[in-house]
């Protein structure tokens, strides 16, 4: 008999699981939450977001993202989604969703095996709740889709207002205010960059460092190209991998390449916030850059090639 699967959730994950099941002829229904498919790019984007991963290396084998304008590597959130929508176009799996649904609890039935009793809400105002009963679930509501938020003694007592990058949208949010960004994701950076442009003030505050490095190489080659290629992916021997020399050989050409740059070798034309120990394979690289100039400016003016060519002779600093 066919089974019945329930794919949670209609951001990239589920799409994808959705085609690969209904290609094996399972039975589906997919759940969504929001009013359109995207999951965490459609609920909780803010303007001028973008993608750091390129158009080459964000959509699936199966469908390939070729309609962008020349130049534009990496996809803005409305472009991403438009792509989504085509793939549900592409693949039919518009007829398979169910957007404006919340799944509210999911219980196993006996042991493996024995299927799941699915309790599902529709979000309109006449929906009620309703039990489904599926030999699998899968569930793909994403790492991102509940917000992580720190117990900050006091905040309780703060005058002010305090909200997650999760519930931002705006640059309008930040207009004439004194600004703390708390963290150096690529989401607070690109926080930073906006707040710059309207708040009043603006202070990062960063707890052990970042790799700021951008998302797009010389010439403009998107970054995430240059590290996939053919030396990258190689096969490496046991030892080579276990002393990790790979990663000490080119950290070392990196470092020496950033600082004839831009002066520095802890980052690309990073001059704050640095991180430790520099050295590839250790961090998650931070590809939003934009804010950098900005925070960079202090120091800059304070460094010793500064003061032993004076300023005439360094104008970029």
């Amino acid at each position: 008999p066919t089974r019945r699967v329930c794919v949670v959730g209609a951001g990239p994950s589920g799409l994808v699981t959705a085609k690969l099941l209904a290609e094996r002829d399972y039975e589906l229904v997919v759940y969504e939450s929001g009013n359109q498919v995207g999951g965490t790019f459609a609920n909780k984007t803010y303007e001028d977001g973008r993608l750091v991963s390129s158009k080459y290396l964000t959509p699936f084998s199966d469908l390939r993202m070729d309609d962008l304008p020349p130049g534009n590597n990496h996809p803005t959130v409305d472009a991403y989604l438009a792509y989504l929508r085509s793939y549900c176009t592409e693949f039919k799996l518009w007829p398979l969703l169910r957007l404006d649904h919340t799944v509210d609890k999911i219980v196993a039935l006996g042991g493996d095996g024995d299927g799941y009793d699915v309790t599902v809400r529709s979000n309109s105002a006449a929906g009620g709740a309703r039990t489904e009963r599926f030999d699998a679930v899968a569930v793909c509501s994403g790492l991102h889709n509940v917000p992580r938020e720190p117990s900050i003694p006091g905040a309780e007592t703060f005058g002010g207002e305090i909200f997650h990058s999760s519930t931002y949208r705006k640059k309008a949010q930040l207009a004439g205010k004194r600004v703390v960004v708390v963290g150096t994701g690529e989401t607070a950076m690109d926080i930073v960059f906006h707040a710059v442009q309207v708040a009043k003030e603006v202070t990062l505050s960063i707890r052990r460092g970042f790799l700021s490095v951008p998302a797009e190489g010389w010439g403009g080659v998107p970054l995430d190209t240059i590290i996939t290629n053919a030396f990258e992916h190689s096969h490496e021997h046991p030892f080579v991998q276990r002393h990790r020399l790979k990663w000490k050989v080119t950290t070392v050409v990196i470092r020496l390449m950033f600082l004839l740059s831009t002066g520095t070798s802890q980052g690309y034309n990073q001059w704050v916030g640095n991180a430790a120990p520099i050295k590839r394979g250790y961090h998650i690289l931070n590809k939003s850059v934009a804010a950098m100039p900005y925070l960079n400016r202090p120091v800059k003016r304070k460094s010793w090639i500064r003061h032993l060519f004076g300023a005439r002779f360094t104008p970029w600093l």
